[in-house]
This record gives structure tokens, sequence and C-alpha cells, in this order.
């Protein structure tokens, strides 16, 4: 984590957003602990959820139709 003067910001190493310096510590844990990077999009996603948002927003679909499958 990097630490930041008073008043400023922190980046933070889980999510890389840019958190007050005075929660960081707090953001961070809490970050790591619930929140995970997809590897195909990069979103923060929860950890329980992460399974769907793989399922509806990556995976491939299988559309059929008259002329054929895709």
């Amino acid at each position: 984590m990097e630490v930041a003067s008073e008043g400023s910001t922190s980046i933070c190493s889980h999510c890389d957003r840019a958190i007050p310096s005075s929660n960081i510590d707090l953001h961070h844990a809490h970050c790591s602990r619930n929140l995970k990077k997809c590897k195909i999009c990069g979103n923060m996603v929860p950890k329980k959820h992460a399974e769907e948002h793989f399922l509806n927003t990556h995976a491939p679909v299988c559309w059929s139709t008259a002329s054929g499958r895709f």
C-alpha cells in the first residue's frame, strides 16, 4: 500500500482505486476480504458473485436459430 500525507489519497493495492489516506487500512481489509478482480474485464466483483458475474457476462452462449447454432 502506498502511504500519503494527511488529506490526500492512497492507491489500494487490491483494487487500484484512490482511497482517502485516513481510510486506506480499513478499505484494504474490506476490499481484499470481499472483492475479487475479474480476470477478463478487470471489474471488482463481490467474491460471492464472481461465478455469477462470469456466467452472465463472459461465458460463451449457445444460440439456436433456424439456420444453425452459434
